[in-house]
């Protein structure tokens, strides 16, 4: 007996490729500074309360110091990216947006002057907010489970990442990341 296997539907690769073509410039950017621009990409970067420094909200979260940095960030990128876009592309690109606007600001307004912020991790742990939250407001089970396991498997990255321990950790962007994830949740979850 031979069954069928079910092909994705358009809108599922679709999805695919949004995570994968964000994931994808990620790694392009970092091998381009590595090899192009030998790291100097970095001072793109969020520099806190510094007039220059602020462009680095929009720019940061796509550069990387190295391979091993963009590496930690894009395993939980496309799994938690996977489950925000799986509810709507709309909301992902809310949440998205949502998560780099306020780990950006907030690590600008509140980081220690003189330092540069980078990576993705602002808009991971944005997802993650996000996802919790998602689970509070709206009682997804399957979404609760799902999550437990992320955490689990992630509990290194998503929990003490967002503690101000390590020098080179921009604890601030973990946090203010997780804050943007929560207000996507509740102005998502508001709709009728």
């Amino acid at each position: 007996m031979s069954q069928k296997i079910n092909p994705l539907n358009k809108e599922q690769q679709k999805k695919i490729f949004i995570l994968f073509l964000l994931a994808s410039v990620f790694w392009i950017v970092v091998a381009i500074n590595e090899f192009l621009f030998n790291r100097s990409l970095i001072s793109f970067g969020i520099m806190p309360q510094s007039i220059v420094g602020f462009r680095g909200i929009f720019i940061a979260p796509f550069i990387h110091a190295n391979f091993y940095s963009v590496a930690e960030n894009t395993v939980p990128f496309i799994i938690l990216g996977w489950l925000v876009i799986n509810r709507s592309i709309k909301d992902f690109y809310f949440v998205f947006c949502s998560s780099v606007i306020s780990s950006g600001f907030g690590t600008w307004l509140i980081g220690k002057p003189n330092t540069l912020h980078i990576g993705a991790g602002g808009v991971v742990f944005g997802f993650y907010g996000y996802c919790l939250f998602q689970i509070y407001l709206e009682r997804k089970f399957a979404i609760f489970y799902t999550s437990i396991a992320i955490a689990i498997i992630l509990c290194a990255l998503l929990f003490f990442g967002i503690l101000p321990k390590q020098s080179n950790i921009s604890w601030e962007s973990f946090l203010f990341g997780f804050i943007g994830g929560i207000i996507a949740a509740k102005f998502l979850a508001s709709k009728p």
